[in-house]
């Protein structure tokens, strides 16, 4: 098992853009983590990319510079073409035993990676679950009109609560 934060990313990294090219046959998808030399210009590339028709108007350096730096987190860009066109924010909680996708966002009428977004998050988070021996991955405060899509996406998802506005979807991961 990897115990640095640093080389685990970079191991599920390397899993994750292999499962992109060979699994998926996307050898033009790239999940490149974000760091503080880039945080600022990937971010604004991103932006800037989407304009007014974001669905969501996160601050992406403001939540690296806020929250990946100080916590077991990450953030990555999936780039294509050279350009950010998706990104991922998520927690690693030891004590808890999962791994959790705190925001994720695809550029709107971003050409080719339609219905790979959400499946790539989650391929990522499983990665680094099972690297630490983590039995759970949870999509955090799922859009309410996007549950059912995650659903059929994430097999095994269960909603928390079951009934009612759903705080988390769970899928657990067996090693």
């Amino acid at each position: 098992m990897l115990t640095n934060k640093n080389e685990v990313l970079a191991a599920a990294l390397d899993q994750t853009n292999t499962w992109l090219a060979q699994t998926l046959g996307r050898p033009d998808l790239q999940l490149q983590l974000i760091s503080q030399p880039i945080a600022r210009a990937t971010a604004m590339q991103f932006e800037r990319g989407g304009g007014l028709r974001r669905k969501v108007h996160w601050n992406w350096e403001e939540i690296f510079f806020s929250r990946v730096r100080h916590q077991d987190a990450w953030m990555y860009a999936m780039v294509r073409a050279g350009r950010p066109r998706a990104m991922c924010y998520g927690r690693i909680q030891v004590k808890g035993a999962y791994v959790s996708l705190e925001y994720l966002e695809r550029a709107p009428y971003a050409r080719g990676i339609r219905g790979f977004t959400a499946p790539t998050a989650f391929q990522f988070a499983r990665a680094v679950a099972l690297l630490l021996d983590l039995t759970e991955v949870r999509l955090n405060e799922p859009f309410p009109h996007l549950v059912q899509h995650y659903e059929r996406v994430l097999e095994g998802a269960i909603r928390h609560p079951a009934a009612g506005p759903v705080k988390y979807l769970l899928v657990k991961v067996s090693t």
